[in-house]
């Protein structure tokens, strides 16, 4: 269709260039006739269900890359990096498929289908200057290694974690002092999927931890939950209470190699009944327990 049979022209008309693309006096940059009313179309741009759509339609008309200019992307790293393909795990050494960009200068949305991983490094900036420019996700991952977290930047991201995996990381507040296991879980409303591998520094819990969590209302989208190299500081009677009100929850709890006697005989009447269960997916386990039971559960536990 051209200027002279459209309604909206003004006579006379010219296209200016503003801000990279062509406005046209008195119209919409692009101009082309839909069988379904403007309203429709507009929301149909506005709106795509998913990235295969939206690309079939940024594919199919320029109209719709005008009202929504999105960049799908598989994984979203640090500040700058993003890559296309899902499978990329991020590491520069082995993973060609990256590329940087400059957020401050990047106008589009992004639409990410896979993840978007956080660590010590972008976690402060998420709220500023990345969530902005996120169209939509899939998970949004925060990945903490032998490092302290600030509380206050955890705060920000907290309700938007999907999936959390520490190690040796430790959350502080602003004073030095750290903030505790449970007091995470009750700000992680959409946590589906955590690990905590503690190695030798347990400041972030203590013996009421696990009855605290216990306690929480608000994990009813957990689908995985680990905790590795536990010490002897937790009720045994609270993990096992854990265990039985997470009925869907695929739990790991893995004990370091420092539990008594006394605490291993208390496990193992745990894991017997864990095994009578013959619930699927729970490994319970310790250096030196029995082989036989070890298997059973790793039979049922889904890698």
């Amino acid at each position: 269709m051209d200027a002279q049979t459209s309604p909206s022209f003004a006579a006379g008309a010219k296209p200016k260039f503003i801000n990279g693309k062509i406005v046209w006096a008195g119209g919409p940059s692009i101009k082309q006739h839909f069988a379904l009313p403007e309203p429709i179309m507009y929301y149909i741009a506005k709106n795509p269900s998913t990235p295969e759509v939206y690309k079939k339609l940024v594919r199919s008309c320029k109209y719709f890359f005008e009202k929504m200019q999105i960049l799908v992307v598989g994984n979203l790293y640090g500040n700058t990096k993003i890559c296309l393909n899902e499978d990329c795990d991020g590491d520069e050494r082995k993973e060609k498929c990256c590329f940087d960009i400059d957020f401050n200068k990047f106008s589009n949305k992004i639409w990410v289908t896979n993840n978007v991983c956080l660590d010590e490094e972008n976690i402060s900036t998420f709220s500023s200057l990345i969530f902005p420019k996120l169209f939509r996700w899939n998970n949004i991952q925060l990945h903490g290694f032998a490092d302290n977290i600030m509380f206050d930047d955890f705060k920000k991201v907290a309700s938007f974690l999907t999936d959390i995996s520490f190690v040796g990381c430790r959350i502080i507040n602003d004073d030095g002092n750290v903030v505790m296991l449970d007091k995470i879980f009750e700000i992680t409303t959409n946590i589906k999927d955590f690990e905590f591998c503690f190695f030798n520094d347990f400041s972030m819990i203590n013996a009421a931890t696990m009855k605290n969590i216990c306690k929480l209302k608000n994990l009813q989208n957990l689908e995985a939950f680990r905790l590795l190299f536990i010490p002897e500081i937790f009720n045994v009677e609270d993990l096992s209470n854990f265990i039985k009100n997470h009925q869907n929850t695929k739990i790991c709890f893995s004990f370091n190699d420092g539990i008594s006697e006394e605490y291993k005989v208390q496990v193992d009447a745990l894991i017997d009944t864990v095994i009578e269960s013959e619930v699927p997916n729970r490994l319970i386990n310790y250096a030196g327990q029995n082989q036989e039971k070890e298997k059973i559960m790793k039979d049922c536990y889904q890698d």
